[in-house]
Order: structure tokens, then C-alpha cells, then sequence
């Protein structure tokens, strides 16, 4: 998995509660992505929602998605194909991500200092490798079982992936 796109930097401690999104959308009942991408990071820059693409990426500093972690922004994230990487996220972070399936490298020292706000980077989420105007660097990329929650789309989209593969070898089993 390797995006292109352009980085946009934050700073440490972003929230998921005021940072990521504003405090009424994460308690909001709504997962409707449509109508949570419009407030994606305003409460720190605005016009994030009108200027990203997707195959951007969102650089962080570190314990990125600090505070009560809610589904919402990661679910917008996701929507508008935009990815995460961190100089560090914090376990409720990272937690989410991968249960949404959102694309993410969760410890990257010295990545806001090597991407520049609005340059070019390309991270190949397999291997960690992140290649921006500045210079390439190379970070531990996800383990394999929260890699492949991934790649099936989300942590839901996993168990139903297993529970068929069971049953496609019972019946195998049975029948066979």
C-alpha cells in the first residue's frame, strides 16, 4: 500500500475531543462521513476539509489522538482517503485506526521535521518507507495482523472475512 499526496502538519497532543473534530461532533450520533469531513481538523486549521486530496497525508507530532477516542474523525479520514503518520499515537488512537481501517505509521521521530506543510510525500504503508521533498526516512511499519484488519477495509470487515474462512473449512472438512 504506497499513497502520494501532499502532507499537512500538525503539531503534539491533538485531540480526539477539539482538535480532531469539534467536541459536538464526537459525541454527535452521526458516523455519516459526508457529514463529518466538513469539520476534519477545523478547530486547529479552518480550511483543512477544502484543501485536502485524497492521498494526502496528515503528519503528527507526537501522542496524536490524545484524550476520549471516538470513531468520527478517523471515519472522515478515511472517507476522504487521507492517511497518518506520527512522530508518536497514542494507544486509543491507534486502537480506532485499525478497527476503522484507516492507513497509518504510529511512530516516526523526527517526521514533521522532514515533511514540509502542503510538500510533496509518498509513504509505503508495508514497508515504512516515507520519501517527502526533504529527504527519505524509514520507520517500523504496522505489524501484520493490524495490517491486514486494514487491508480488508476494517476491524468488522476482518471478523466476517475469518468467520467465512472457518466456515468455507468446516464445510471443506464435512465434505471433503
Amino acid at each position: 500500500m504506497i499513497t502520494s499526496g501532499r502532507s499537512w502538519i500538525f503539531g503534539d497532543n491533538i485531540a480526539f475531543d477539539g482538535g480532531m473534530l469539534p467536541v459536538r461532533f464526537q459525541k454527535a450520533d452521526t458516523l455519516d462521513p459526508t457529514k463529518l469531513l466538513p469539520y476534519l481538523m477545523t478547530d486547529l486549521d479552518p480550511e483543512f476539509p477544502n484543501r485536502i486530496q485524497k492521498g494526502d497525508t496528515i503528519v503528527a507530532g507526537e501522542a496524536f489522538g490524545s484524550g476520549n477516542f471516538h470513531p468520527h474523525a478517523l471515519i472522515a479520514m478515511k472517507y476522504a482517503g487521507v492517511y497518518v503518520v506520527a512522530e508518536s499515537v497514542t494507544r486509543g488512537f491507534y486502537r480506532m485506526a485499525v478497527s476503522v481501517g484507516l492507513w497509518f505509521v504510529p511512530i516516526c521521530p523526527g517526521i514533521t521535521k522532514l515533511a514540509q506543510n502542503g510538500g510533496a510525500m509518498s509513504v509505503n504503508y508495508l514497508t515504512g518507507e516515507i520519501v517527502t521533498d526533504a529527504g527519505t526516512a524509514r520507520y517500523e511499519p504496522l505489524p501484520a495482523i493490524p495490517r491486514e484488519i486494514i487491508e480488508v477495509g476494517s476491524e468488522e470487515q476482518f471478523v466476517i472475512k475469518k468467520l467465512k474462512e472457518e466456515q468455507s473449512l468446516k464445510e471443506e472438512l464435512t465434505h471433503g
